[in-house]
């Protein structure tokens, strides 16, 4: 009996505690329950890092500034470029897992979640949530983000987003069609999904809809909408004078001219949609138009005349009914057969994603790649002469369940730059974890292992894989604008090395000099042997992150 009064003591402890927390949480907004850890994301102390896939893969087309394919969980990956690609991203674009709760759709940790888990939706939102909260760091302050999903998550989503990139910055909700439908629902078959938008900062903003007249149009200058009666806008009301024989018109009255009011056939009193001063810049543009009723009388009114071929900025209509269609077939296309369990995006959607960012040369992030849609997409984008996309840069992440990276992702992009001729590069890279292991770094040489993993990782960060050797300390990145140096080994260096450094340095006609110093500690001293050796020198940090990981080995083997 004590026993099972001592359980029931301890079960209301922990009921109070829980109440207790329930108490502290935000009263409005998304609030899930927090599920158990996820395995190597979650779980103790750990540093990922990045290595090539091998030399076999990726390819070249001489430029040095490459694009990236990383292969590994996209939450690692993220973690890398929040130190190298931190406020540079200018356009994510995922599609991540729906959560319908079909078998192996969506994968937490190592367990598969599907309909008959209770927490199905907790684990779905503490997955994206760790994942949106690193990609928003990466995004540049005109930077961009686009999810697709569907109708299982979009509630709660469309609440993570607000939380996560603030409500303010919520651009809109594009509603796609899709082929088919799902016939799910005895009442409604759903064939559509969703693009959700949002912006890093307010200075964002998408690329508007360009269409050209396709003919002389004259729209009236009258505001016509439900609400925007004369009372609303009185500073608006006023007249514009025209001749009716000339047709000239003007914002002062003259002789033989009649005076317009923005009013409409029915007598209902509006207001016009300029200002005067609009009015005064753009009077050229304006013509005197007629509309003859049956009973014969004319009604004058002002138009604005528009000719044909000119360039209009619309809104995006919020519904989407092209690129209904999957990207099956184009997938099999590039591949030569079809990829079981696999349901790609159109090219021509992601290319019309990707095309609403207003930069010419953007940085594009895709961290659940999949198929590669993304890249190929770019790769097609910069051959299309009416996209204002001149050479876009992408970083794709996909992890290799079923081989998906090497044999679907890595495929994709590689065979259909062979096949129409893109011209292209890549980088194929992939993450591992830096753990401490008494076993597997009993013998591993500190220095030079950081030495070799954090090289690939500025190379990333530079976004430049090619280094020239000045010496055996002294590296270089064969950036054509712009002089950064990696100094290695610095432990063996004597006087007459940093001498020569110091000699190299000075001699660099660049302006601005960038250099990293790959040291485990001791920053400052090594800083102050040659931050005179040029005028205008910035020394570039480190993740300490991967230092402190390493600092905990050499500790733990003494």
């Amino acid at each position: 009996v004590l026993s099972e009064i001592e359980k029931l003591k301890k079960e209301v402890e922990k009921l109070k505690k829980e109440n207790l927390d329930l108490k502290k949480k935000k009263k409005f907004g998304l609030v899930w329950e927090e599920r158990e850890l996820e395995k190597n994301i979650d779980d103790g102390e750990y540093y990922p890092y990045l290595v090539k896939k091998g030399n076999a893969f990726g390819f070249d087309n001489n430029e040095t500034n490459k694009n990236i394919l990383i292969e590994g969980d996209n939450y690692h990956a993220l973690k890398i470029l929040q130190y190298t690609h931190k406020e540079k991203i200018d356009v994510i674009y995922i599609d991540p897992p729906y959560n319908t709760g079909k078998k192996k759709e969506f994968k937490y940790g190592d367990s598969w979640i599907d309909k008959n888990s209770g927490y199905k939706h907790s684990y779905w939102l503490s997955f994206i949530n760790k994942r949106l909260e690193i990609a928003k760091n990466l995004l540049s302050k005109d930077g961009l983000i686009f999810i697709s999903i569907d109708e299982n998550e979009y509630a709660r989503l469309k609440l993570l987003c607000d939380d996560i990139f603030t409500s303010s910055n919520f651009i809109g909700s594009f509603v796609k069609k899709i082929s088919g439908g799902k016939n799910d629902s005895k009442t409604i078959k759903v064939n559509h999904e969703y693009l959700l938008c949002y912006k890093r900062t307010e200075k964002a903003t998408i690329h508007l809809n360009i269409e050209y007249t396709k003919k002389d149009e004259t729209r009236s200058l009258q505001k016509d909408g439900d609400n925007e009666e004369r009372f609303n806008r009185e500073n608006l009301w006023s007249p514009i004078y025209a001749n009716i024989n000339t047709k000239e018109i003007s914002l002062e009255f003259k002789k033989d001219m009649i005076e317009i009011f923005p009013i409409k056939n029915d007598g209902l009193e509006r207001y016009w949609r300029w200002e005067y001063d609009t009015a005064v810049k753009r009077i050229n543009e304006l013509r005197l138009t007629k509309t003859k009723f049956d009973d014969g009388k004319i009604k004058y009114d002002i138009g604005v005349f528009t000719p044909k071929g000119t360039r209009k900025e619309l809104p995006w209509n919020s519904f989407i009914s092209d690129f209904s269609a999957g990207g099956g077939t184009q997938l099999k296309e590039v591949l030569g057969k079809k990829i079981p369990g696999m349901y790609p995006k159109n090219l021509d959607y992601i290319k019309w994603i990707c095309n609403l960012s207003v930069k010419k040369n953007p940085i594009i992030l895709d961290f659940f790649a999949g198929s590669g849609t993304t890249g190929q997409a770019l790769e097609e984008l910069k051959k299309d002469i009416s996209s204002h996309i001149e050479n876009p840069k992408y970083i794709l992440i996909t992890n290799n369940e079923n081989n998906i990276c090497e044999e679907v992702c890595y495929q994709r992009i590689k065979k259909a730059n062979e096949k129409y001729n893109y011209n292209s590069n890549l980088e194929y890279l992939k993450t591992e974890l830096l753990k401490y292991d008494s076993q597997k770094h009993s013998d591993l040489d500190i220095k030079e292992f950081m030495v070799d993993k954090l090289i690939e990782i500025i190379k990333v960060r530079e976004a430049c894989f090619k280094l020239d050797e000045i010496n055996k300390f002294l590296l270089k990145f064969a950036h054509i604008n712009k002089s950064v140096y990696v100094l290695q080994d610095i432990y063996k260096m004597k006087k007459n090395d940093y001498d020569e450094v110091v000699s190299i340095l000075k001699d660099d006609e660049k302006d601005k000099i960038n250099i990293y110093i790959l040291s485990m500690s001791n920053h400052e001293h090594y800083i102050n042997k040659i931050s005179k050796a040029h005028k205008n020198i910035t020394f570039e940090p480190l993740p300490e992150s991967f230092l402190k990981m390493l600092r905990k080995i050499e500790r733990k083997r003494r």
